[in-house]
């Protein structure tokens, strides 16, 4: 540790003595869980010690903020998913099944920096926030000194402020954001411009605030650079977290390097083009990151104007006719931008656009599995049932299939609780743990709670049932024609949470039942199942 502490002062020429630091490596020793989950092979384990303390916001005025929930990022393979961190509470449990050998698991340490942490398939991991920062510690084997936290020593000894050189730059949108709202002269001016104009105007101001953050973000990656190496040579890191932050600090320099015009655009095709994924099996986000960056300098930015309100406002369709032939991307990196352009079409533009260039992807990508996986996330919109008015399509988790009318027949003679959810709906998910105990209270009662998903895809009802411990609940189902049912389009289902109560017989008797939290319930279900 002294070598590593003397390494330290030799490299910080800006060190800033005002910061405080404690000892990173320390995340990385091995203590007593207060929880325990004993992982599987083909499973990561996280256990949160306690509850987050994360200063996760960030103001643009007094009055104006932004608070980001999802202080946990997950990354394998090609996926992406984000954890929501409920204010005040101890996170449960993760269990995640791994198909691939490595995880990251990112985790904010304020609204604009983060850690990275590379974990293997098997681990169990707890999580500790002392002062305001997370802290995770392998339980299940050894770790070298400085595998875990390295964001955090190197803003620790190398960065004052709120936030790093490095976040900064890449929440550069937000410093900007927070100047026009400090700006009268620029509010005014709102009320005069067009939102095409405001859009054009805002994104004028972005490039010269990150050419004025480029110097010291540069400086931040090369320190960090400096460190990685010296680490390894130490033997105070393990090769392949090594590898994975030396590959993360290259992308993330190439990043800022292109984004500021440090880089002519056909030396950027070559350097894509020429990219090789890592060996280890690691996760790459900050090569996605980077080729998602480039995509939007080269080709969305240049896009036509489109008043589709999702961020850019330009024309999806016109940047997916770019990307099919545009000479900066590799062919895997292409195809992954091609789509992520497909799934903003799905979203923004009509049903007979979707399929258009759905065929047009499947034309052009050879990528057997990413088509199928396209298929599979798309598989509602696919769906001929999609478009049935008569009656209300349901599928469970195996893919079968039958109506509400179907289920209610199953169910004749007992009361059925109709709980109408998303994977996105947050009180829908809090409300969870009370249906939960509710159903196990009525358990010997003629009652039966049945969950319907109104997801617009299966994959996000999957893997939120799995997390709310509907997967292996019966009567757990995604409603295949949301849109397009008659029936709820009578009942106004078009805002959730929302409950309805069929008595024995089947008979709608509480189109808008009380919520399952509400102390009413219980005794509302009791004396319908206690009728004949």
């Amino acid at each position: 540790m002294k070598t590593v502490l003397t390494l330290l002062a030799v490299i910080s020429h800006f060190y800033c003595t005002s910061c405080t630091t404690e000892q990173t490596g320390s995340e990385a020793s091995n203590t007593e869980a207060s929880d325990t989950k004993d992982s599987t092979p083909d499973t990561i384990v996280v256990l949160f010690k306690n509850k987050p303390d994360i200063d996760n916001y960030f103001y643009h005025t007094e009055k104006m903020w932004l608070r980001n929930d999802r202080l946990v990022s997950l990354y394998w393979g090609v996926e992406q998913e984000q954890i929501e961190m409920k204010p005040g509470l101890l996170p449960e449990p993760l269990v995640l099944p791994l198909k691939e050998k490595y995880l990251v698991l990112r985790h904010q340490t304020n609204y604009l920096d983060y850690n990275d942490y590379l974990l293997q398939k098997g681990d169990s991991v707890q999580i500790e926030y002392r002062q305001g920062r997370p802290h995770l510690t392998v339980l299940n084997r050894q770790v070298r000194s400085y595998d875990l936290g390295i964001e955090q020593l190197v803003r620790d000894h190398f960065q004052c402020g709120q936030y790093s050189s490095m976040g900064s730059y890449l929440g550069a949108n937000h410093f900007s954001a927070k100047g026009l709202l400090s700006s009268k002269a620029m509010i005014a001016e709102n009320s005069r411009l067009t939102l095409e104009q405001i859009i054009e105007r805002n994104n004028r101001l972005l490039p010269p605030l990150k050419k004025a953050l480029y110097p010291d973000a540069l400086a931040y990656l090369q320190k960090e650079d400096e460190l990685l190496d010296s680490l390894r040579a130490l033997d105070q890191m393990s090769e392949v977290p090594y590898r994975y932050h030396k590959n993360k600090v290259q992308q993330l320099r190439h990043y800022i390097n292109i984004e500021t015009d440090q880089v002519p655009e056909p030396q950027v095709g070559t350097l894509l083009r020429n990219y090789q994924v890592n060996a280890y099996g690691y996760p790459e986000p900050y090569h996605r990151e980077l080729i998602e960056a480039v995509a939007e300098k080269y080709i969305v930015q240049k896009a036509a104007y489109k008043e589709i309100e999702d961020g850019t406002n330009r024309d999806r369709k016109e940047v997916f006719a770019q990307l099919s032939t545009s000479s900066l991307f590799g062919e895997q990196d292409r195809n992954r931008l091609l789509a992520r352009e497909v799934r903003r079409i799905r979203h923004y533009y009509s049903h007979e656009d979707f399929l258009s260039y759905l065929a047009q992807f499947e034309q052009q990508v050879r990528d057997t599995l990413l088509t199928r996986q396209l298929r599979e996330e798309f598989a509602l919109d696919l769906d001929s049932s999609r478009q049935e008015t008569g009656s209300v399509v349901l599928a469970d988790l195996k893919g079968n299939r039958l109506t509400l009318d179907e289920l209610k027949q199953r169910h004749k003679g007992k009361v059925i609780y109709l709980d109408f959810w998303a994977s996105w709906c947050a009180p829908c998910r809090a409300a969870m743990p009370a249906s939960a105990s509710l159903r196990e209270g009525l358990k010997d009662k003629p009652v039966v709670f049945v969950y319907l998903s109104i997801d617009g895809s299966p994959k996000p009802w999957q893997v939120a049932s799995a997390k709310e411990k509907l997967d292996t609940y019966s009567e757990n189902y995604l409603v295949v024609n949301a849109k397009a049912s008659d029936f709820l389009k009578k009942q106004k289902v078009n805002t959730i949470p929302r409950y309805m109560i069929f008595d024995k017989t089947g008979r709608l008797t509480y189109a808008n039942a009380p919520r399952v939290e509400s102390g009413e319930t219980g005794l509302l279900l009791t004396q319908l199942a206690a009728k004949p």
